[in-house]
């Protein structure tokens, strides 16, 4: 699939947990960890690693984009697409234009960081909430993709969110 004009992105370079420190994380989503709050204290990890970022019901709530960089156990930070045209690692079957969010179900060890497919009027077993009203919407696919494989997304966290009002603006 050739994307035309995809130059414009925002990026931005966090520090790591042990966690994330994984040549294996690339292309997953990622969220601050809470407790962080300056600027050189800001770590990111893997949405769904339950040690670092909470349970289900916020897991999700924290994503912030997608770790862009290949990293190793001696790597100290990364590079966060925020913004922009991304590759991400699906959890699930998803069709191209979907709207696509961090994986928050029961599995915390073999899917953090992937990508589901959000389903207009379901609930999410697995938190006990509805979808659209409890998650950070990711942003949406631009292809189709299978479980483990990996695919372009639109990442934009506030395509999905009714009370954003107006357009961001990129020049």
């Amino acid at each position: 699939m050739a994307i035309y004009g995809a130059g414009q992105s925002f990026d931005y370079t966090f520090k790591v947990t042990d966690e994330l420190k994984t040549t294996t994380s690339q292309f997953k989503c990622v969220g601050i960890v809470p407790g962080t709050t300056t600027q050189a204290d800001f770590t990111v990890n893997l949405c769904g690693v339950s040690n670092s970022i909470g349970g289900a019901t916020c897991t999700a709530f924290h994503c912030i984009g997608i770790n862009q960089s290949y990293l190793s156990s001696g790597s100290d930070t990364c590079v966060v697409r925020m913004f922009g045209i991304s590759k991400v690692t699906c959890a699930e079957s998803i069709p191209a234009g979907a709207f696509v969010m961090p994986y928050w179900g029961i599995s915390t060890t073999t899917m953090p960081g992937r990508i589901v497919c959000i389903d207009d009027g379901v609930t999410q077993s697995a938190a006990g909430a509805s979808i659209a009203a409890h998650c950070v919407v990711l942003g949406r696919a631009l292809e189709s993709g299978s479980t483990g494989t990996v695919i372009s997304v639109f990442v934009n966290p506030h395509m999905y969110d009714l009370s954003f009002i107006g357009t961001i603006g990129i020049t």
